[in-house]
């Protein structure tokens, strides 16, 4: 529980680190695009200004925080004045959206629709916003000629272009004046094409296009330590000659137009931020400032929090109280990861970008290991998953962190797409392998749950195909879905995944103590370091006063007989200390001590029975040799060799490696081998003066070698006679018969025999009749008996089960044997 607590304070500490970055100012700082005019950069650099060049998505984060100045459009300093009422914008120079070219046909073009049909190569400048690109190519105006910005517009637009494989892109100047000297149709800024040494014989299509206003912007006038504002330029600063929308002449050729519809504009921002995959709800400017956002996330971290210490003590098992810290560590650090990328800039920025590829998988492994140590046993092929898992793991996490150099995870646009990266193939990879992960959990938690399999997919399988068709919306970006938060959805996911496995009982936990308490029908108490009562069960326990004091003393376990009932109960008390106390607890063991006086009357009957045998015995050695003496000890010599032969061999086999089951089948093969050469030759002994053996003595022989065949799935019973005489050599006949029988049938997994056994009056015929309970397929087993000589035996089967009969006599056998399936 401390472990828990110590994580939600390290979060909690960790949540107001970020939370400066939500509104913070650096004075004496600019922010300018990278394209940004040289001339300015040394103007303000020699007025103690620090010049900072950034990319036009870090510019638009860094209007609501960071450098005190920033470099922008009129219309995106507008827009953030919603939020910053007090925020200025002072005014530069004026910049348009130009299509230039040095071949006169680009004075035909007098809408940006028709470059789809124009066989002229088109060139994108990517040394300019690419917003400011596509709000010109997004332009068009409704019936009432009001400004419309279609971001879907311009897509198709540039994919068409593309298809037709027309579509060519560059990000400095040399690349600019390469294009123009082709003669290709370039998309840029008039001040980028006027600056351009192949600018001043370039010719300007008369599309419609956007011009803005370029100029700084202050969130605080006065900078938040009173300072002065900017100095302004000197005049003449910029002459028409480099700035040519400075001009209103120029700008009427181009028919350049401001932004009059700033919410088409702003939707327009927002559409195209979904399109280019950059920063979401941050285009956006509300009020809000981050702040429900942050919150969120503060909400999130702190359930995480309490979600930790919750499952930390109410998990059953050490290894998956770690893991559930384990897991909250990680998804924390997912969410500081969320919050310091969207506080940051370059290489910070891009690789908690790249943290995010971590948690989803990790996770998925870490539900995989906690469910395979969870069941019973390992599930099968565990050795394998395992290293697959981690070895593909880290092949992937440190394929996502070296990706500026291969790209094979995120490929950053260059302008060739509409979008601001695409995916790679590592990408594709990465989710595909940790969906098998995920698959792996499911076939780890089927394996625990044997035969509860449906309750593992109506919960993680339908949450397994959610977060599939999630992940596949979220990689095609589908709108709805792309504005979702996906640390704070990935979260909730995983964290449910986790209720899930502990609803279902997937994985053990501890809870429900008092309702336990309250409903147990089992009397138990726990009492504290007093011996006090804390918890008692709904029955209460029975102790008296010297009981209690015995328990107390380490005298236990106490049995009791309580005379209160009838008929009287023994009572067996125990006890067992637990943290802060002991829990005492009360068994019934009067059923068990009736069973103990019911074994103790069946060894009684057994040691009167081998009275019985052990006296006859004695009377065999005083009685005179019979005249088949001679026979029977050759018959016993024998049976004794053969006996002793499939010992040794089955000896032999012990010393190589075995499994549980083969062992097993040798072991019990060496015990009814061994009880058959004993019995053997006490039925020998048994030979009386009138050549007769004791029905009993057979009989109780007989039942004892279904006793050694009798282990885990296979169960032998015998009923015979008890009265009478048998000749010697017959019930030699009928053991073997008995002996060659269970020998057949120990290689079955499952099989139950019932013997009936009788023996005809003048002692010469005996029948043994089986009832074999033996799956179809074993049959076979029993098909070496037909060929026995000794006896006349029918196989057959009847209602699926196996009659086998067997009938002994002491002359030749006068029937063929006979098999008859069903």
């Amino acid at each position: 529980m401390s472990v828990a607590l110590a994580l939600g304070l390290i979060a909690v500490v960790l949540i107001f680190a970020p939370l400066r970055t939500i509104s913070f100012q650096t004075e004496s700082t600019m922010a300018v695009p990278t394209s940004f005019d040289q001339r300015l950069t040394d103007y303000y650099q020699q007025n103690g200004i620090k010049v900072e060049p950034h990319s036009e998505w870090s510019l638009l984060k860094l209007l609501r925080s960071g450098p005190a100045y920033v470099i922008t459009s009129e219309v995106m300093a507008n827009s953030a004045q919603k939020s910053e009422p007090e925020g200025r914008f002072t005014k530069l120079y004026t910049e348009s959206i130009v299509l230039v070219s040095r071949s006169r046909k680009v004075i035909s073009i007098t809408d940006f629709h028709q470059l789809a049909d124009s066989a002229k190569t088109v060139y994108l400048d990517q040394g300019v916003s690419r917003l400011e690109l596509m709000s010109a190519l997004a332009l068009r105006h409704d019936s009432e000629g009001t400004q419309v910005f279609s971001a879907a517009q311009a897509e198709r637009l540039l994919k068409t272009i593309k298809r037709q494989g027309r579509l060519q892109t560059g990000t400095s100047p040399q690349d600019l004046e390469r294009a123009l000297r082709r003669g290709w149709f370039c998309l840029t800024t008039d001040r980028r094409a006027a600056q351009s040494p192949a600018g001043p014989s370039a010719h300007y299509a008369p599309a419609p296009t956007l011009t803005a206003q370029i100029g700084i912007w202050q969130r605080s006038p006065n900078g938040i330590n009173g300072t002065s504002p900017l100095a302004a330029l000197p005049p003449g600063f910029f002459s028409p000659l480099d700035y040519p929308s400075t001009n209103p002449a120029f700008r009427e050729q181009i028919h350049a137009e401001t932004v009059t519809h700033l919410n088409s504009y702003e939707e327009f921002i927002w559409n195209a931020s979904l399109y280019n995959d950059t920063y979401g709800g941050s285009w956006g400017w509300e009020n809000t400032n981050e702040a429900y956002e942050l919150g969120g996330f503060i909400a999130l971290l702190v359930f995480l929090s309490f979600w930790a210490g919750w499952r930390f003590w109410t998990a059953t098992f050490t290894y998956v109280r770690w893991a559930v810290l384990v897991q909250a560590g990680i998804l924390a650090l997912w969410i500081m990861a969320r919050i310091i990328k969207h506080a940051s800039l370059g290489v910070f920025e891009r690789y908690t970008w790249y943290y995010y590829y971590v948690p989803i998988y990790t996770s998925c492994a870490i539900l995989f290991f906690v469910m395979s140590h969870s069941s019973r046993g390992r599930p099968p092929g565990y050795r394998f998953l395992r290293a697959w898992i981690i070895g593909v793991g880290a092949t992937l996490i440190l394929l996502v962190y070296t990706n500026d150099l291969h790209h094979l995870v995120l490929r950053f646009g260059t302008g060739q797409s509409g979008v601001d990266y695409s995916y790679g193939p590592g990408y594709y990879l990465y989710y595909t392998a940790a969906l098998l992960v995920f698959a792996a959990v499911i076939y780890a938690g089927s394996w625990s749950l044997q035969g509860h399999w449906l309750r593992l997919v109506a919960g993680i399988g339908v949450l397994f195909l959610a977060v599939l068709f999630y992940s596949m919306a979220y990689t095609v970006r589908i709108p709805l879905v792309r504005t979702t938060e996906t640390v704070q959805m990935y979260c909730v996911i995983f964290v449910l995944a986790w209720e899930i496995l502990f609803f279902i009982g997937a994985i053990g936990q501890n809870r429900g103590y008092l309702r336990f308490f309250e409903k147990s029908q089992i009397p138990i108490e726990i009492v504290n370091q007093d011996w006090l009562p804390h918890y008692r069960t709904s029955q209460p326990l029975n102790l008296d006063q010297g009981t209690r004091q015995q328990l107390r003393d380490g005298l236990g376990p106490v049995v009791v007989t309580d005379t209160s009932v009838q008929p009287n109960r023994t009572v067996y008390y125990q006890t067992r200390p637990v943290d802060g106390g002991h829990v005492l607890w009360e068994t019934d063991v009067t059923a068990v001590q009736d069973l103990e006086r019911t074994l103790a009357a069946l060894r009684a009957r057994e040691t009167h029975q081998t009275e019985i045998l052990r006296a006859e015995y004695e009377a065999t050695l005083n009685m005179e040799e019979s005249a088949d003496a001679p026979v029977l000890f050759d018959r016993l010599d024998d049976l004794m060799n053969a006996s002793l032969g499939r010992i040794q061999a089955n000896t032999a086999r012990l010393n190589v490696p075995l499994d549980e089951s083969e062992r097993s089948n040798i072991l019990r093969n060496i015990k009814m081998d061994l009880g058959y050469a004993k019995r053997a030759g006490l039925l020998t002994l048994q030979n009386f003066e009138n050549e007769t053996v004791s029905v009993n003595a057979l009989t109780t022989f007989m039942s004892q070698s279904c006793t050694d065949f009798s282990y885990a799935g296979a169960v032998a019973g015998l009923h015979g006679p008890t009265t009478g005489t048998v000749q010697p050599q017959v019930a030699l006949w009928c053991l073997e018969g008995l002996h060659r029988t269970l020998n057949q049938l120990i290689g079955a997994a499952e099989v139950a025999v019932f013997v009936n056994f009788e023996v005809a009056p003048d002692g010469k015929t005996a029948r043994l009749n089986w009832i074999v309970d033996l799956p179809k397929q074993d049959l076979p087993l029993l098909d070496p008996l037909l060929a026995w000589s000794r006896a006349q035996v029918e196989l057959y089967v009847e209602d699926a089960t196996c009659h086998l009969n067997m009938i002994i006599s002491a002359g030749e056998p006068t029937l063929a044997p006979e098999v008859a399936h069903e």
